[in-house]
């Protein structure tokens, strides 16, 4: 799957410096949602030229190796605030969180047990070092108490219900126009 999302920063990287005029490269800003918005970033960090990019719910890519982080002031990240996907890897650039309403109350649900619930965190540190199973064996109910069980449970079926809403681009754009005719932004990370 790495080679395949190189291979699409590589064409994209092409078809930029052989097709497109430097006059115009330069006026451009670049955008993607999701993996199509890291794609977007990759293009001035890797490339080491000022590419202006707008990422919409994407996951970091700064702790990618060989990336020019000098660079990382031209990429803005738009986020959904209780999105999970945009939690995902070190982002880089500014990041402005927007309130998405949509399944909003069960995503709040599921970062808060992830705040409070310590078996998760215990777990996924096993997880982090053990990456030889993905899923199958996590959050082991052997040493967890009825009432983790249950709030594990809670979470899974909150995290579900809310994932595709809060990353959904749709809703992520009403969300920005709502916001926009109200001023109603917030700045994480400049």
């Amino acid at each position: 799957m790495c080679w395949q999302i190189m291979s699409f920063h590589y064409q994209a990287m092409d078809f930029l410096e052989n097709y497109v005029s430097p006059y115009v490269r330069y006026g451009l800003v670049i955008t993607g949602h999701s993996l199509g918005a890291a794609l977007a970033q990759l293009i001035p960090v890797m490339a080491g030229y000022p590419q202006v990019v707008c990422a919409f719910n994407s996951p970091g890519i700064g702790h990618l190796p060989g990336i020019d982080l000098s660079v990382a002031g031209y990429i803005h990240n738009i986020n959904s605030h209780y999105g999970f996907i945009n939690k995902i890897g070190k982002v880089i650039g500014r990041i402005d969180s927007v309130g998405v309403p949509n399944e909003e109350k069960q995503a709040k649900v599921v970062f808060d047990l992830l705040k409070q619930n310590q078996a998760i965190e215990k777990e996924v540190d096993v997880l982090e070092k053990d990456k030889s199973h993905i899923l199958r064996n996590s959050f082991a109910v052997d040493g967890l108490e009825k009432e983790e069980f249950a709030s594990l449970n809670i979470m899974a079926f909150n995290f579900l219900e809310s994932v595709y809403p809060q990353h959904s681009m749709d809703n992520l754009q009403a969300a920005l126009l709502n916001n926009y005719l109200a001023h109603e932004f917030v700045v994480v990370q400049s």
